[in-house]
């Protein structure tokens, strides 16, 4: 018999410890749990807000420049949260004709301090976040590359900018010795405009959830249809089903507002190997509905590649390769079958 496990959770202003027996038991029939559909909308939620609070500056680099995604999740049972910035391949499927510059990747991860008590005793006590990149998930570039990338998070509620955001960036840190260059690897910010996605929802994620969160967001990429800067924002979240996820795609273009929400349904064997999975596009909302549904004004393609050494390896076509294409107004896309153990071949992430 396996031992419980406790749970350290920070929280802002506070240490939670929680036993095992807070969380739903997880065995080998169950690596997932379902959720009601009020877990399944804060969690939507959440994200969505996240989301909006974030902006990125980058990349410079390509003809026509290349695209970002920001790619957010949830990072543990207790609601805290992870994600990656790219700066996407140009072009995402490279061919054997194409001058292809590869993929760049600045992962990182979010969580509430526990310190409210600022430098300044006269200073009322503020909640704080920490942001903070994750070497080991990132790829770095020089200050000057065309595919540095700087995130930032505004912690306040009116979204006062300025000196009022967290910032990290992708600039590789210099040799002791050399000048400075602006790297940024963490930053702590107090302020109040947050405090909505940092509640709880549920504790019903696993182990299983996690890793499904991780390998998405290493291997979904998003391509915007038509004219306009094609960054995107991509959230990653379960729903309801056990086995079920879902991945809401978010065009930044100010002249394209909504999202497009897919839905991903997984096969997976008793011990948690990923098989396949169907993949579908959501039905349009009903009038002054916004969650749950697909909204957006822009076509969104979304793909599922297999992942790659990013900074070293350049992605090319691949029969395992998946999309699926959203266009308003048309009729929604049949949905495709992801072959995991074919994505994830070679790889040590799908024993």
């Amino acid at each position: 018999m396996s031992r419980p496990r406790m749970h350290v959770v920070r929280a802002a202003g506070s240490i939670l410890v929680l036993a095992a027996l807070l969380v739903p038991a997880v065995s080998a029939q169950s690596l997932t749990h379902t959720l009601t559909p009020a877990e399944v909308a804060c969690n939507e939620a959440q994200l969505r807000v996240l989301g909006s609070h974030f902006a990125v500056t980058g990349p410079t680099g390509g003809n026509p420049t290349k695209p970002s995604t920001l790619l957010l999740s949830y990072s543990n049972p207790y609601g805290f949260y992870d994600g990656l910035l790219v700066a996407n391949q140009e072009p995402l499927v490279a061919t054997g004709g194409d001058t292809s510059d590869g993929e760049q990747i600045l992962g990182f991860h979010l969580n509430p301090s526990i310190r409210e008590l600022l430098l300044n005793p006269h200073r009322t006590p503020l909640p704080q976040i920490s942001l903070e990149r994750e070497d080991t998930s990132s790829s770095f570039v020089p200050a000057t590359s065309p595919s540095a990338l700087v995130l930032y998070l505004d912690p306040t509620v009116d979204q006062t900018g300025g000196d009022a955001r967290l910032a990290i960036n992708n600039f590789v840190f210099p040799p002791v010795g050399q000048i400075y260059n602006g790297a940024l690897a963490t930053a702590t910010k107090p302020g109040r405009g947050l405090d909505t996605v940092l509640a709880l929802c549920h504790t019903k994620l696993t182990d299983f959830d996690r890793k499904v969160f991780s390998i998405l967001e290493r291997t979904l990429r998003a391509e915007l249809q038509g004219s306009g800067r094609p960054d995107v924002k991509i959230a990653i979240y379960r729903n309801q089903g056990a086995f079920t996820y879902r991945i809401d795609v978010f065009p930044t273009a100010v002249a394209y507002p909504g999202k497009v929400a897919f839905q991903l349904v997984l096969n997976a064997t008793p011990d948690g190997h990923l098989v396949s999975g169907q993949l579908a596009v959501l039905p349009p909302c009903p009038a002054g509905q916004q969650l749950d549904c697909t909204n957006s004004s822009a076509g969104v393609r979304l793909w599922v590649f297999p992942p790659l050494f990013a900074g070293t390896e350049v992605r090319e076509s691949n029969n395992s390769d998946v999309s699926l294409t959203y266009l308003p107004g048309q009729s929604l896309p049949s949905p495709v079958t992801v072959h995991w153990d074919q994505l994830l071949a070679g790889t040590t992430w799908n024993p």
